[in-house]
């Protein structure tokens, strides 16, 4: 019995220690670490807007994971994801298109993975808010 008490004290010595609930961001109740509006570049944009506003709440050591919420009024853009990209949906509506013009609709509470190197249309029908989870692959040496 001796070691097993020894066992759990251990246990929860390391679980205590490994769960700071400080370092948990709870976003919208929390200040972001930026707010930018970044222009998509006019070569792209098909209508509407080129602004984007971004919310960053979160980025780590390596600048490579970011998270935050996505925010952009109607337009219709093309592009190429550079990074893997989860987002969750809050409000609007999006249609993506591939460039084989397969599309999908995106409207509030879905979540879907956009992975690095999709390259398509994005029409957002609709003011758009979206939370995302970004991992940008890592540069070659080349690159």
């Amino acid at each position: 019995m001796q070691v097993e008490s020894k066992l759990w004290q251990r246990l929860r010595k390391i679980l205590n220690d490994s769960i700071d609930v400080s370092k948990i961001i709870m976003i919208g109740d929390t200040k972001p670490l930026s707010t930018e509006v970044k222009a998509i570049p006019a070569t792209t944009v098909l209508f509407g807007n080129a602004d984007t506003q971004n919310e960053l709440y979160f980025m780590d050591s390596s600048r490579q994971f970011t998270s935050g919420v996505w925010e952009r009024p109607q337009s219709s853009y093309t592009k190429t994801n550079k990074a893997d990209v989860f987002y969750y949906m809050i409000e609007g509506e999006i249609v993506i298109q591939n460039q084989y013009g397969d599309f999908t609709f995106i409207y509030p509470g879905r979540a879907y993975i956009v992975p690095a190197g999709f390259s398509g249309q994005w029409d957002v029908v609709k003011f758009t808010r979206q939370f995302y989870a970004r991992h940008q692959l890592e540069k070659s040496a080349g690159a």
